[in-house]
C-alpha cells in the first residue's frame, strides 16, 4: 500500500485542517511551538514528525484534548470521501 498515511501524517493533516477552520496560522502555531514558522511549516506538511509534546501543545492551543485531535485525524475520512457520499 504505497499512499497509506502515517499517524504522523493523519495527525498534521488534522491539525492543519482545524487551524484553517479556526483560522490560524504558522507563524502562530511556531510560537505556541516555541519554533521557526519553516520548522512549524515542516511539521504541517509532515516532512518532520511532532513530538509528542509538540502534539500536545498544538491540540491544546487548538481547544482539543490531545487524545480527541487523535482520535478525529484517525477516524476521519478524507475530504473527498464526505463529498463522494453526499
Amino acid at each position: 500500500m504505497p499512499n497509506e498515511q502515517t499517524l504522523n501524517d493523519k495527525a498534521s493533516m488534522e491539525i492543519r485542517a482545524e487551524m484553517a477552520r479556526q483560522r490560524k496560522t504558522g507563524k502562530q502555531l511556531a510560537e505556541v511551538l516555541g519554533c521557526s514558522q519553516q520548522s512549524a511549516s515542516r511539521r504541517l506538511n509532515g516532512e518532520t514528525t511532532f513530538s509528542i509534546g509538540e502534539f500536545i501543545s498544538a491540540a491544546l492551543w487548538l481547544g482539543f484534548s490531545p487524545s480527541a485531535l487523535l482520535d478525529q485525524a484517525t477516524s476521519a475520512a478524507p475530504a473527498q470521501e464526505l463529498k463522494a457520499a453526499s
